[in-house]
């Protein structure tokens, strides 16, 4: 683990990541190939004719953290390009924008068991975990940057509509 007399350095865009090597169970997510132990993995942006979207294969657990993500109960994948491992297959493929990399993070961290997910104005976002130090919390606090959201998990996704009493 870091300890305070262990500064991180700022030397990168992506000195957080370095900090979550360093041993601590804090995980950072501030580009596609970070989701990629959470199924969802980024091909290329060549498929897009847009030059906007991001071709992905997702795992079963990509799936569900997409799922989860968009507030859907369903969606049909296209046929994955690749094939995965034998223990955790790719079982379909889609275009992801790049504007979506927050919000598969968040949903990819609290499918992961996070306690608490941090995300900051410069992009990264960061999983605590049960186990993690104070000292974990404050490191990254003063090296991450400007905090614009704290999230905690809640015992559902959806809040109940208070006029009509729906959770779906």
């Amino acid at each position: 683990m870091n300890t305070a007399s262990e500064p991180l350095s700022n030397d990168s865009p992506h000195h957080l990541n370095q900090f979550a090597r360093k041993g601590g169970i804090v995980k950072v997510i501030s580009r596609f190939p970070d989701l990629v132990p959470f199924g969802i993995d980024a091909l290329t942006g060549e498929a897009c004719a847009y030059c906007y979207r991001i071709l992905c294969d997702v795992t079963a657990r990509g799936r569900r953290i997409l799922l989860r993500a968009l507030g859907i109960p369903d969606i049909a994948l296209h046929a994955p390009w690749n094939a995965g491992t034998p223990e955790d297959p790719h079982i379909g493929s889609c275009m992801l924008a790049q504007a979506l990399l927050e919000m598969l993070a968040v949903f990819a961290l609290l499918d992961d068991g996070a306690r608490e997910i941090w995300i900051f104005s410069n992009g990264p976002v960061i999983g605590f975990y049960p186990g993690d130090t104070d000292d974990d919390y404050r490191q990254v606090e003063i090296h991450g940057g400007v905090i614009h959201r704290k999230i905690r998990p809640a015992a559902t996704d959806r809040q109940r509509h208070l006029m009509t009493g729906r959770l779906e």
